[in-house]
């Protein structure tokens, strides 16, 4: 921060030199246009259909409307599929697209993917001209300095637009590097602090509400529609979100349970979304996140579908004066390389000059946070940083300009230096179809309008106050003060990751209760290094320390990365806590191997299991040493020390459930602040930590554990 306002990080010369090796000199696996052929194709002019008499037979794929899937009608000659596809057109009988096969012989030849326009039902408005339209895209995982270096055409386009067209937030601070909670914030003006981080989560805690949005702008007699590049089959996206997604039923039960989400969320069509299904099968894929390198049919890359269609709506709307609000979500930029955006250049420019165009329609065009996974995030302090730091570029044509005023203009224009987020985007959306817009209190501390950013944001704004979910970085330099690595922190490290440990033994031993082991496929972490620490003072009694801990396990000499916020609680006793914590280095590949009932983001497994009590290990340097608690039989201490503290353990060697009651006392101490644990059968707990607090001064302590039962 530099008197008061918010100075974005400066990317290092070492990160430089990696983005080069990474990015610049390297090329993603792209679609091969010349490969693209078209049998039947759409004349917007006649608003008619013609097919070529090129194939023995055609046969033409649909979504059945009664289980969502892919229904298939053969038809023998070019002039029966052209009437169909026609009557189809007419009577809007579709859901905006059709699959061609075309086959000659006995062989299919390709598969055309035919988009067709919606048949738009008309709406009666709330007033006599026609309310803005809002058309937001939506590109996940794309960060805003990965967006300017990797997409240097979409960077001239939106340059090439008047600059009173274009507003650029150039200080975009994200709620969490994960799509959900930016969109949960964005559509519902909803955040979450209270959940558990250690918890298991098959589903989000709660369904996105993007009823609170689509609702709000319905009733004003705009139409929805949702777009992503996501199977609605599988396991992501909206059918997730919504908490609609349950593998175990028939498919017309799934198909019914989506669509029934779908209506309480306020989201009238979903279109070409289902056409995701058939393209991904057709990559032998199920998603199009890292084991695709690009998601092409028929020669066109994914995107490309999605933005035509978007401009098939577009026009449909027009033509009968109905206002809309869209949105698509593309997944193009969520690929561990980090190379796959670069294929958003080849169709975006067109899509962002054409937005100029829709002269009665806002257009947003930004991303959720950047790219999570590889060598950038998890090798360089500026790939962290970057996460958190997406884009939004607001396109406003000339007559969208005039209606909303030089006051609302000015605004925004106003606070694209200033630091803004998600939650103020909401209000900017809502305030246009909702004429009181109510901040709640809970809000209130962000210091959000509730005009959103048609008006001032505070130029003074820190990143206490906007939303961040932990684990989270500020966007903004000298927010958080950077530590140099000493061995001062290693019993905090080693807390973390103790804290970890214990909590990937008890969720293994609930769920594999017939155990007789603390951990099972998912082994015990053990650390080897830590780094990047920082700390905020939130007040003058306590601080947030960030840190990122390196471990391994003792059968995969694989190093995975942690990012750990803890806080230090400086009144009266002293206390430290594990705030929250998130997984750097890619979890997915661990998901055929995790065991029953555990975390995946904790979980780093083999199909060999360890030993049944991993007691002895070296974690951060520090050995472990084991001595039986007392004259306690199953009780074994496993303890920790390191120059400026001690972590201390203790692991239930037996079936019956024990209790050890502790008392500490020190001085210059910080430690946890637990009185007695409760250990379960078989299962490793941590009993305290204690820490030096001021490394001026001597530190010392003394602690008394007792069995009780």
């Amino acid at each position: 921060m530099e008197n008061g306002k918010c100075i974005p990080h400066n990317v290092s010369a070492d990160a430089l030199r990696l983005i080069d090796d990474l990015f610049l000199f390297q090329e993603p696996e792209r679609c091969q246009p010349e490969l693209f052929k078209e049998v039947c194709r759409l004349s917007p002019r006649i608003h008619a259909i013609t097919c070529d008499n090129m194939c023995k037979s055609y046969k033409i794929g649909l979504i059945r409307e009664q289980n969502g899937t892919t229904h298939w009608r053969r038809f023998i000659n070019s002039q029966r599929a052209e009437a169909f596809l026609n009557r189809l057109l007419a009577n809007g009988n579709h859901r905006g697209f059709a699959f061609v096969d075309c086959f000659v012989r006995q062989e299919q030849t390709f598969t055309q993917l035919l988009l067709l326009p919606p048949v738009v039902e008309e709406k009666r408005v709330a007033s006599d001209e026609v309310p803005l339209s809002i058309n937001i895209v939506f590109l996940d995982s794309l960060s805003r300095a990965h967006f300017k270096r990797m997409l240097p055409e979409s960077v001239k386009a939106l340059q090439s637009l008047e600059k009173s067209s274009l507003v650029d937030f150039r200080l975009v601070q994200s709620v969490k590097h994960r799509t959900y909670e930016n969109v949960q914030a964005l559509f519902a003006g909803k955040l979450d602090f209270t959940l558990n981080p250690f918890g298991v989560y098959d589903l989000p805690p709660e369904p996105l509400h993007l009823e609170v949005l689509f609702g709000a702008y319905r009733r004003r007699g705009y139409h929805t529609l949702w777009l992503e590049d996501l199977c609605w089959q599988w396991e992501w996206g909206l059918v997730k979100d919504l908490l609609a997604l349950d593998a175990e039923l028939p498919m017309a039960d799934r198909w019914r349970r989506f669509q029934a989400a779908l209506e309480r969320a306020e989201v009238e069509r979903v279109d070409l979304s289902l056409a995701s299904c058939h393209v991904l099968k057709s990559l032998n894929a199920k998603d199009p996140f890292g084991k695709v390198p690009v998601v092409c049919f028929n020669g066109k890359l994914g995107d490309e579908y999605f933005l035509d269609y978007l401009h098939l709506y577009h026009g449909a709307m027009a033509a009968k004066r109905q206002p809309y609000i869209s949105f698509f979500m593309s997944n193009t930029a969520h690929d561990p390389s980090g190379l796959r955006a670069k294929n958003l250049d080849s169709v975006l420019p067109k899509f962002i000059r054409s937005a100029d165009r829709l002269s009665n329609t806002l257009t947003i065009l930004l991303s959720d946070h950047g790219n999570s996974y590889g060598p950038y995030p998890e090798d360089t302090v500026d790939g962290k940083l970057e996460l958190y730091h997406p884009f939004v570029f607001v396109v406003i044509p000339d007559q969208v300009r005039a209606r909303l005023g030089p006051a609302k203009m000015d605004a925004l224009r106003g606070n694209q230096d200033r630091l803004v987020s998600f939650l103020d985007l909401h209000y900017t959306l809502l305030s246009l179809v909702d004429p009181k817009p109510v901040v709640p209190p809970e809000h209130r501390q962000f210091r959000v309008n509730e005009r959103g950013l048609w008006q001032p944001v505070p130029e003074n704004r820190t990143c206490a106050e906007v939303p961040r979910l932990q684990p989270n970085h500020c966007i903004c330099q000298g927010f958080e003060a950077p530590l140099t690595n000493r061995s001062f922190y290693a019993p905090l490290a080693d807390y973390a990751l103790t804290r970890l440990n214990e909590v990937l033994s008890m969720q293994f031993r609930r769920g594999n209760s017939r155990s007789v082991a603390s951990f099972g496929a998912c082994q015990k972490l053990v650390g080897t290094w830590y780094e990047h620490i920082s700390e905020v003072r939130t007040q003058a009694s306590s601080a947030i320390l960030t840190m990122y801990v390196h471990a391994r396990t003792a059968l995969l000499e694989v190093d995975e990365i942690f990012f750990v916020i803890l806080e230090i609680i400086y009144e009266d006793k002293n206390v430290v806590r594990l705030l929250s914590f998130d997984r750097i280095t890619a979890y997915a590949p661990y998901a055929a191997c995790v065991d029953e009932g555990v975390q995946l983001k904790l979980c780093v497994c083999s199909k060999r299991k360890s030993d049944m009590l991993p007691l002895g290990s070296v974690s951060f340097n520090a050995p472990s040493e084991l001595d039986a608690l007392g004259d306690s039989r199953c009780l074994e201490k496993v303890s920790r020390s390191h120059p400026d503290g001690i972590i201390m353990e203790i692991v239930n060697l037996c079936r019956e459930e024990a209790t050890v009651r502790i008392k500490l006392e020190g001085r210059n101490m910080i430690s946890t602040e637990q009185r007695q644990v409760q250990v379960h059968p078989f299962a490793m707990h941590l009993l305290f930590v204690s820490i030096k607090q001021d490394e001026r001064f001597k530190w010392d302590y003394r602690v008394y554990l007792k069995p009780i039962s």
